[in-house]
């Protein structure tokens, strides 16, 4: 081999060299600030979120919608009037009825956890 050519694999193998470096480089920093990135917003919700459940409770005498949403509703719902509207279509109650609910039936209700 002459002299340049050898000049020339040595320079090719360097150069091959350092895009491996510089490519590792480059992977193990987008490792590391991606994860840090991820990690930081992770901490700033501060709670995981709830799943929404439902169970049936008996209406007793004297209960009303309201009431029942007074005591049921969580902070999820921006108003108790957004709670009753769901009570109200979850449970297919025709709000202009005055007797909607009745002591003895079952209202099923939505509750966080």
């Amino acid at each position: 081999m002459s002299k340049r050519n050898l000049k020339n694999k040595k320079k090719r193998k360097s150069t091959f060299s350092s895009g491996i470096a510089s490519l590792l480089i480059i992977i193990a920093c987008s490792c590391f600030f991606g994860s840090f990135f991820s990690s930081a917003h992770d901490k700033q919700t501060g709670h995981t979120p709830k799943a929404k459940y439902y169970k049936s409770i008996e209406i007793e005498a004297g209960d009303s919608l309201w009431n029942i949403a007074e005591e049921n509703m969580s902070e999820e719902y921006n108003s108790i009037y957004e709670y009753l509207d769901e009570l109200v279509s979850i449970n297919n109650i025709q709000v202009a009825s005055a007797d909607s609910i009745q002591a003895g039936d079952y209202l099923t209700i939505v509750y966080y956890k």
